[in-house]
C-alpha cells in the first residue's frame, strides 16, 4: 500500500494523490442497465397484477376515499369557520390538554433522570474492585441472614401449626 507508506513518511499530499488513484482504479460495481430495466418491469407487472386482484370496485372505493379526504382537507378551514360553536375555545382546550400531557410526561422523565443519576453514581463506585467486593460480601451476608431467618421462622410456624391442630 503505497499511500500508507507515504502517509507514514509525512508526505501527506502525495499520500492523498495515491489514495485517490487507488479509488480511481477500483472497478465500478453498479448494476447494469439491463438489470435495472428487468427489476423495474417486474415491479410494474407485480403492481399491475395486485391492482387487478383488488378489483375495480375496491379501486373505485379507494379513489373515492382519497378524493373525499383531499376535498375535506381543503374545505376544513371554511367548515370550522361556519360552525356555530366557537372553534377558538375548542382549540384552546385542546392545546391545554396537550400542554398538560407534555407537563405530565416531563415530570415522569425527570423522575427517570433522577434515578439514572443515582445509577450512574452507583456504577462509578462499583467500577472499583474494592467497592464491588464490599457489595458482593454484603449481598452474601444478607442472603445468609435471610436463609437463617427463614430456618428460624419455619420452625416457629411448624410449632404454631401443631398447637392449633391439637
Amino acid at each position: 500500500m503505497r499511500w500508507l507508506r507515504l502517509e507514514a513518511s509525512g508526505a501527506t499530499a502525495k499520500a492523498e494523490e495515491a489514495l485517490t488513484a487507488l479509488f480511481r482504479d477500483l472497478p465500478d460495481r453498479a448494476p447494469s442497465l439491463a438489470f435495472e430495466e428487468t427489476v423495474m418491469s417486474r415491479l410494474q407487472s407485480h403492481s399491475r397484477a395486485a391492482a387487478r386482484r383488488l378489483g375495480r370496485g375496491w379501486q373505485a372505493v379507494l379513489i373515492g376515499l382519497l378524493v373525499v379526504l383531499g376535498l375535506s382537507m381543503a374545505a376544513l378551514p371554511a367548515a370550522l369557520l361556519a360552525l356555530p360553536v366557537p372553534v377558538g375555545s375548542f382549540i384552546s382546550a385542546l392545546a391545554s390538554v396537550v400542554a398538560g400531557a407534555v407537563e405530565w410526561t416531563a415530570r415522569g422523565v425527570s423522575v427517570w433522570r433522577f434515578l439514572a443519576g443515582i445509577a450512574e453514581k452507583v456504577a462509578l463506585v462499583l467500577d472499583t474492585p474494592e467497592a464491588t467486593l464490599v457489595v458482593l460480601g454484603a449481598t452474601a451476608l444478607g442472603a445468609l441472614a435471610f436463609r437463617l431467618l427463614y430456618g428460624l421462622t419455619i420452625e416457629d410456624r411448624r410449632s404454631a401449626h401443631h398447637v392449633e391442630t391439637a
